[in-house]
């Protein structure tokens, strides 16, 4: 069951998380292999976005995406 729910996960296109409350972006994220559009506006509780976004080399839009130092400082 798992397995077919990371299958299906690489297929998804849109990820809008505006005006949610999530704080941190998982490392995971890296895996969604076809991810155009990711939202992020007013996610004021994000706090840590994971090194896995860089994987996403399909990503056309990034709402909100602050770069910060290995520390995480802005």
């Amino acid at each position: 069951m798992v397995a077919q729910f990371n299958r299906r996960l690489c297929n998804l296109l849109t990820l809008d998380l505006c005006y949610s409350q999530i704080e941190e972006l998982h490392k995971e994220m890296g895996k969604l292999c076809n991810l155009r559009h990711l939202g992020l506006k007013d996610t004021v509780k994000l706090q840590f976005v994971a090194e896995g976004l860089g994987k996403l080399t399909n990503l056309r839009t990034l709402h909100r995406f602050m770069v910060c130092d290995d520390k995480g400082k802005t």
